[in-house]
């Protein structure tokens, strides 16, 4: 039986000066929306600032694409 390698990355770049930190990894588009969209909340209930990606890997040796880009910050009062 052949193993699947993740094929999408949710990623986390706090800062520009701070590297990204891959937070999950899925195999399908599904499954990764929805890990997008808790992780998003995860970060906005707890305040941190920068950036949540969705990046796909076509291959093991290519550079993931990003398919969706969100800002993160904590909400204003």
């Amino acid at each position: 039986m052949r193993r699947s390698n993740p094929r999408y990355e949710i990623v986390f770049k706090p800062s520009v000066e701070d590297p990204p930190v891959t937070v999950h990894a899925s195999l399908t588009a599904n499954e990764a929306t929805v890990l997008f969209a808790a992780e998003l909340q995860r970060l906005m209930s707890g305040r941190a600032n920068g950036e949540l990606e969705i990046r796909r890997k076509a291959a093991p040796s290519t550079k993931p694409a990003v398919v969706i880009r969100q800002t993160v910050a904590p909400p204003s009062t």
